[in-house]
């Protein structure tokens, strides 16, 4: 079965060499993680099955073993988190990145947005 990371722009898999973990059952926790997701994703809901990958936390957000033992080439050791471990690693969307430059993406969306809200 093929498992998918849930932020967006990412597909990153379970077959794509990097680790896929749950979402904590601490609610605190949980909601730190959801809403990192729903900077991205403002209407997102996980469920029991989402899951982000290892790209979207820092290094500092793995135990030394798991890294070490990545690093030596000692198998496919998972990746662990440390419990306290919050995602902070995410892709801006591309018109997202875009608005912020001013570019002619940004402006036709703009306009596209006038157009069909019957604001000319």
């Amino acid at each position: 079965m093929v498992k998918t990371c849930v932020a967006v722009r990412c597909n990153n898999s379970n077959h794509d060499g990097v680790s896929l973990h749950k979402f904590p059952s601490n609610s605190a926790l949980k909601k730190k993680w959801v809403d990192q997701v729903k900077r991205h994703r403002d209407k997102w809901e996980p469920t029991a099955y989402s899951e982000l990958c290892s790209q979207h936390f820092e290094p500092s957000c793995f135990t030394a073993d798991s890294i070490l033992s990545q690093s030596l080439g000692l198998g496919k050791k998972r990746a662990c988190l440390k419990p306290d471990a919050v995602p902070t690693l995410f892709h801006k969307p591309v018109c997202e990145k875009r608005k912020q430059k001013g570019d002619v993406c940004h402006q036709r969306s703009d306009l596209l947005l006038r157009n069909v809200n019957g604001v000319e």
